[in-house]
């Protein structure tokens, strides 16, 4: 990622509360967001840190070279509006590299209605702890085995790639993370 960012890429990651974050914060090209839905979204609320909206990202059109999101998807309300605005931000050939929680067995589903102004719950509340917000860290949606093609209409060509770094800590709690790569196409 250094060499990457040395090259001169601008890289985006949703949250402040990454090792990825914790790294590259200081470099030039890399900025970083948060949400908090109590605060005007768009704002820098410290240096390189924006609060933002992944359903409404305030950047202009192909701002990135690369976006980052971890186990982020799932609790975004309209989260095909949230790749759809990543796919927006990101230069032609841009890459999003993201984990969500993913269940190879069966099909992407929505645990929520969220096709009118208020919340329907389709399945039993769901959450996922979260430090810093537990009031928005609802699941809204399972992927599935569909995801790579239900990306497809949005202009990504998804791959998936299981990677194991015990030494980096990049691992899912049973062996290696399930990484997905949507890159923009041209």
């Amino acid at each position: 990622m250094r060499a990457y960012l040395d090259q001169g890429a601008s890289v985006y990651e949703l949250t402040a509360a990454s090792p990825i974050y914790r790294c590259f914060r200081t470099h030039r090209g890399y900025q970083s967001g948060a949400y908090m839905s109590d605060r005007p979204f768009g704002i820098e609320i410290r240096p390189r840190v924006w609060n933002q909206d992944v359903q409404r990202l305030t950047f202009p059109d192909t701002s990135f070279d690369v976006v980052i999101s971890s186990e982020t998807m799932e609790h975004v309300r309209k989260p095909w509006i949230g790749f759809a605005e990543i796919h927006r931000v990101l230069k032609p050939g841009g890459v999003h590299c993201f984990t969500i929680p993913y269940r190879k067995d069966r099909l992407t589903r929505s645990r929520v209605d969220t096709s009118g102004a208020e919340d329907v719950y389709v399945l039993p509340k769901a959450y996922h702890q979260d430090p810093f917000c537990p009031a928005d860290s609802l699941v809204y949606s399972e992927f599935g085995s569909d995801l790579v093609e239900l990306l497809q209409p949005l202009g990504f060509e998804t791959m998936e790639h299981l990677v194991l770094d015990r030494a980096s800590d990049i691992q899912d709690d049973l062996g290696a993370m399930r990484v997905f790569l949507s890159v923009k196409r041209f």
